[in-house]
């Protein structure tokens, strides 16, 4: 004759199957999904492999079961950026939280897709100011406004960034010459580049 009455028995087994069932799920939900440092190290193989698909499918599962972290936002644009999918790349550069330190990584990124393959130089100038408006000191952002602006004959715009980066001392090489040069600067690729953005 057994201790415990069958009902009682039954619910005991049935609690004992259902905590049994809970610790396998789990278990096998940490087998099955990678943790973050996990994805981490997957994402830099790949992306020191040039392998762009497997970075993107590393990256696009660390962004869902970590949408706060600005790493994984910028590898999974990087990975997009890469295969030439422009759109989602920049997407993924704008998620990127602001206060993260791969904040300002991703905006040069952003600006240097908007100036490149995206052919956006207004937008990417648009960037580039918002960039050194919370670092002025960057001198990429500075670089490329530098740069859009004396292409473009802004000089106005273009002095004031000048001695502003000559201010904060994130001047780039090429700004001197621009400054001295301003009354009669040309580029020999100005005409066809300003064809280009337009």
């Amino acid at each position: 004759m057994s201790f415990w009455p069958t009902k009682k028995r039954s619910q005991i087994l049935g609690l004992g199957c259902l905590l049994l069932s809970a610790v396998l799920g789990l278990w096998g939900y940490r087998l099955f999904v990678p943790s973050e440092a996990a994805l981490r190290k997957n994402c830099q193989r790949a992306a020191a492999a040039n392998e762009w698909k497997s970075l993107e499918l590393n990256a696009r599962r660390w962004t869902q079961i970590a949408p706060g972290s600005g790493e994984a936002w910028l590898q999974l644009g990087n990975a997009f950026a890469r295969q030439r999918q422009f759109r989602p790349a920049l997407e993924c550069f704008r998620s990127v939280p602001a206060g993260s330190t791969e904040a300002e990584r991703a905006a040069i990124s952003e600006i240097d897709l908007l100036f490149g393959p995206m052919n956006s130089p207004s937008e990417a100038a648009i960037v580039c100011a918002e960039v050194l408006e919370l670092n002025p000191r960057s001198t990429i952002a500075r670089q490329r406004l530098i740069f859009f602006l004396a292409l473009t004959l802004q000089r106005s715009e273009l002095m004031r960034q000048i001695r502003d980066a000559i201010d904060q001392e994130s001047e780039p090489i090429e700004a001197y010459v621009y400054l001295f040069m301003a009354d009669s600067l040309t580029f020999s690729n100005g005409i066809e580049t300003n064809s280009r953005w337009r």
